[in-house]
């Protein structure tokens, strides 16, 4: 079971589905429609996908924040072993040559104009998008990602097993 850290005030993410269903966090499951993607020219796994509440913000807080979820998906790059080096702020793209991204460059969530998230954005090693959950109070039977590489994109679709 993942730890809080003494050091901060807010909780840790759970690390895995497997770990969110332990701590009594997991919403849903989701399998996506293919397991391999490309990205920015370099393929990636995808390994997990689920919904999580949080805890409350509080040192070693067990209240979980119902207000909010978050649906997650571990990536981890085929080649080099890392997980999702895409960040949310702009980093030097090599495959672009001397352009700089930004995950919204190459992953797309239209959720958005249904009025309960913002996009993809990235929390520690996942692509995440964050629910309010009096906006959409039940996590989406399918979660559709576009996932952009240079000149074509692939569709995934998220299903909620």
């Amino acid at each position: 079971m993942d730890k809080i850290s003494s050091n901060y005030n807010v909780p840790v993410l759970p690390s895995s589905s497997k770990s969110s269903e332990e701590q009594g966090l997991l919403l849903a499951r989701y399998k996506p429609s293919q397991d391999k993607i490309v990205i920015n020219g370099e393929a990636f796994l995808i390994l997990d996908a689920w919904t999580s509440y949080w805890f409350l913000i509080s040192k070693n807080s067990k209240t979980i924040n119902k207000n909010m979820y978050e649906f997650l998906v571990l990536i981890r790059n085929e080649e080099t072993g890392e997980y999702c080096k895409l960040k949310n702020e702009f980093e030097y793209c090599k495959t672009c040559e001397n352009e700089f991204i930004h995950i919204r460059n190459f992953v797309e969530y239209n959720g958005k104009k249904y009025g309960y998230t913002n996009g993809v954005g990235k929390t520690n090693d996942f692509l995440s998008i964050d629910f309010i959950s009096e906006n959409k109070p039940i996590p989406p039977d399918t979660i559709t990602f576009e996932f952009k590489n240079i000149d074509k994109s692939t569709v995934v679709n998220f299903i909620k097993e």
